[in-house]
């Protein structure tokens, strides 16, 4: 073999590593599948804590809906309900015969979204007492270019000021996630009760989309064991990139370096809900001085406070706002919240000692704000007020403040 063919061959050689090594680099981690279940409530609630819920828009009595085509012969005063779903989303209609089934009451839904109620099935309520509930309901979504089937029931509470009607969803996904490098079996949850599954957790989101996690691998999913869906995660100090389809039959945990800024607050512990206000999703995080988190524009909902006294007792106190504060994080620099001890308590024993095991022994407890009020958790048997814990910037000013609850 010649030089030149030596050369050559070690430069093709080269190449195919190179190419073989771009093409590893470059490849995408693929997502874990999970596999649709659907069933009754009941039966669903025996898995999972809960599978979501959503008020169904209800149309006033005397008009048609936008999309109705054609109905069936119905009684004046009939109730119309439009039901979003899916991506658009696609609105499908409904109608309700308060008359039907001795006053029982009938729905007719429009399960092919071409909304031509007159084709469909009269579905009589499926259990007897309150609420009213109809179904299962099976219909066809299309989500991501993808057609799957979504069940939910209807249900319907009689009230004076008026029906109040609410979807719920009959249905989840299952199936073994990787995190960290560990599977664990999870549930994804169409918390919205919209058809979709990825509906990130935000500010103005009461209860997003969610997953159930069996952490301690016990085979049970609880109430616990829960994650709101969220673009970005933290476990164990790992951050995590969050991938849920909106089918919720995939989903994804990249590990993933982001760009990182510190929050202070100070010398007090306290752990918080943040959430972010550009769309990414949430997580709680916790700190005695220093939290480090991705740089990003945040709102803080919900905040504990831990601290022990001399006496060696463990005080907690837990605030929630809405909105919440609101505040910058900049990567590679320090955001600070100055963060005071709210108020000191003290215990008095009711009645003096000894006691026995199992005895209940009733406390007299006060707390003392920082400013000197007294607060007493309740007076004349009536509970008072909660104290305040106000939230400052660097510079003194209040930018927020928590009502703390009893518990």
């Amino acid at each position: 073999m010649n030089g030149k063919l030596i050369r050559r061959t070690a430069v093709l050689l080269a190449l195919c590593a190179f190419g073989l090594l771009t093409s590893l680099g470059c490849a995408q981690a693929r997502p874990d599948i999970l596999s649709y279940r659907h069933g009754p409530p009941a039966q669903l609630q025996q898995e999972v804590p809960n599978p979501g819920v959503a008020v169904a828009r209800l149309e006033p009595a005397s008009t048609h809906p936008v999309g109705l085509t054609a109905a069936p012969d119905l009684p004046k005063g009939t109730q119309y309900l439009t039901v979003p779903l899916g991506e658009g989303p696609q609105l499908f209609v409904a109608a309700f015969d308060a008359q039907a089934n001795g006053r029982q009451g009938a729905l007719y839904f429009d399960t092919d979204c071409d909304g031509d109620l007159a084709e469909e099935e009269a579905l009589k309520p499926t259990r007897s007492g309150l609420p009213q509930t109809f179904g299962p309901i099976a219909v066809k979504l299309e989500r991501e270019g993808a057609t799957g089937l979504y069940h939910f029931y209807i249900q319907r509470w009689p009230q004076i000021s008026g029906d109040y009607w609410r979807l719920q969803p009959a249905c989840y996904n299952v199936g073994a996630v990787t995190i960290g490098g560990k599977a664990y079996q999870m549930a994804v949850i169409d918390g919205t009760g919209n058809g979709l599954f990825n509906d990130v957790w935000s500010s103005s989101t009461n209860w997003p989309d969610h997953a159930y996690v069996d952490w301690n691998g016990d085979g049970k999913f609880g109430r616990k064991e829960s994650l709101n869906c969220t673009r970005r995660y933290v476990r164990d100090g790992q951050w995590y990139e969050v991938s849920f389809s909106a089918d919720g039959t995939e989903v994804l945990f990249t590990p993933t370096k982001f760009p990182m800024g510190t929050v202070t607050f100070g010398d007090l512990g306290l752990a918080a809900q943040f959430v972010s206000d550009t769309g990414q999703g949430g997580f709680n995080a916790s700190g005695q001085e220093r939290i480090e988190v991705p740089a990003d524009d945040y709102s803080l909902l919900r905040t504990w406070v831990k601290r022990t006294d001399e006496a060696g007792l463990l005080w907690e106190a837990s605030g929630s706002r809405s909105p919440g504060v609101e505040f910058t994080v900049r990567e590679g620099q320090e955001t600070t919240l100055a963060v005071g001890m709210p108020f000191t308590g003290s215990l008095q024993v009711a009645s003096p000692g000894p006691y026995k095991a199992g005895q209940t022994i009733r406390f007299a407890g006060k707390a003392t704000g920082t400013g000197g009020k007294d607060y007493q958790f309740t007076r004349a048997g009536v509970r008072q007020p909660a104290p305040t814990m106000v939230i400052r910037d660097k510079e003194g000013e209040q930018i927020g403040s928590y009502a703390f609850q009893y518990g």
